[in-house]
């Protein structure tokens, strides 16, 4: 970890509390039509100097783990399928993407940025749609180098 990132941690003393008044809310009837690919964002920012950002975020279903940071207040997810899970409890399978520190779920691999030999920013690529948001950048990408599109 670099000194920012450990200074950084070593000042969050952060707690969690629940999402104000939910449970004055009736979740289930906040759920209607709820499909998979509803519950991300994806951004693409590109200043014109070449600078940019491209960001997919997810809490997965409505407010997340309905719990969130007390001190910096976002909401938590409450999914871990994007990752690896394991067939069996005792398994000693070892998986490339397995629940793990510093590791990253699946569906926040998709943010993708393309660049050209010169180094010069050529597109800012992503999607939302959970696992599938993969293969969608793929696709893209795919478009983009074969056909020119």
């Amino acid at each position: 970890m670099d000194a920012m990132g450990e200074r950084r941690n070593n000042t969050l003393e952060d707690s969690e509390e629940d999402v104000d008044d939910v449970d004055d809310i009736d979740v289930s009837k906040l759920l209607w039509n709820l499909h998979e690919d509803s519950v991300g964002s994806h951004i693409n920012v590109i200043d014109r100097e070449g600078m940019a950002v491209s960001l997919s975020s997810t809490i997965n279903d409505r407010f997340g783990s309905v719990r969130r940071s007390e001190k910096s207040g976002f909401v938590w997810n409450n999914a871990m399928s994007g990752f690896t899970i394991y067939d069996k409890e005792d398994s000693e399978d070892t998986h490339a993407n397995a629940v793990e520190g510093r590791k990253r779920p699946r569906t926040s691999m998709a943010p993708f940025m393309l660049f050209d030999p010169y180094g010069q920013l050529v597109g800012c690529f992503g999607t939302t749609g959970s696992l599938n948001s993969i293969l969608g950048v793929a696709q893209v990408l795919l478009h983009r180098i074969l056909f020119d599109m």
